[in-house]
């Protein structure tokens, strides 16, 4: 009877559930880390294995709780917006161009404004817990699963009776949360970064994500592209302060035209958005 009424609970309410699990998968590994960091306690396995296992939170809470809520049907269903590849040539370089453009079109503003910007080299982040080679291999898969959580899972549940624009506004403070641990960890890539402007930034970039994945249908593999291109357009492009204060502006820009040309209400440009029907999303 005890697992019948947890069962119940779960399924009535499984988004709940799921931001719990997410949180809950990562931060026993994360937690550590960031302990560790501070020498607070030790940890006697490289920082790469717990940033991995604190990475696959998102995707391993998303598998749970769909098998939950529908068993098997439903968790082919969640893996198979990875496989939604027939969107349009212009939605691709939307994700793998798009962010890029903005950043190296900032820089170049700086250029012509006398500026010198520089790339962060391999030594620049050596003294970072992930090595760069995690950072430019192993990460991308890492990423996926992210994105088949927030958005191939969450996204859909949170738009259900809400606008896309308020939905994506509460994704990105439960997104934004979700990295804590990261912020308060010593040498890691959110060190030192103002936490309020980084989520004033994320919620930029939570706009343009769901824009792409529901003007493409719920396709979970351009919303990857497009985190994909962020992070490494993030700590690869050369930029100085003042080339990415202006790469800030016309990111800024350019997710205003967003919410204008395709309205707050669905964030889609071809009126495809991906919802799972579901009325109660608690």
């Amino acid at each position: 009877m005890v697992v019948e009424a947890k069962s119940g609970l779960l399924k009535r309410y499984p988004l709940v559930t799921y931001f719990v699990l997410a949180y809950a998968i990562s931060w026993a590994f994360w937690l550590p880390l960031a302990a560790s960091s501070h020498d607070l306690i030790p940890i006697y396995l490289p920082a790469v294995v717990f940033y991995t296992l604190a990475a696959l939170g998102p995707v391993l809470a998303a598998v749970i709780v769909s098998g939950i809520e529908g068993g098997k049907p439903a968790i082919r269903a969640l893996l198979g917006k990875v496989l939604k590849w027939r969107v349009g040539v212009r939605w691709y370089l939307a994700a793998l161009l798009g962010y890029p453009a903005l950043c190296l079109a900032g820089s170049g503003l700086d250029v012509l404004l006398g500026g010198n910007p520089s790339s962060p080299s391999s030594s620049d982040l050596a003294g970072l817990h992930m090595p760069f080679w995690f950072l430019l291999v192993i990460m991308p898969p890492f990423v996926l699963g992210e994105e088949i959580g927030w958005r191939g899972y969450a996204l859909p549940r949170i738009q259900a009776g809400r606008s896309a624009l308020l939905a994506s506004i509460i994704l990105s403070v439960l997104w934004g949360l979700w990295h804590v641990p990261s912020f308060l960890m010593r040498n890691s890539l959110h060190q030192g970064q103002p936490f309020l402007l980084w989520m004033v930034w994320l919620f930029l970039m939570t706009v343009v994500l769901t824009w792409l994945y529901n003007s493409t249908g719920g396709s979970v593999l351009i919303a990857w592209f497009y985190h994909v291109a962020m992070n490494y357009a993030g700590f690869l492009t050369p930029a100085t302060m003042r080339g990415r204060v202006i790469g800030s502006v016309f990111i800024l820009m350019a997710v205003v035209a967003i919410v204008t040309l395709a309205g707050p209400a669905r964030l889609s440009k071809s009126g495809k958005e991906e919802h799972t029907g579901i009325q109660n999303v608690s």
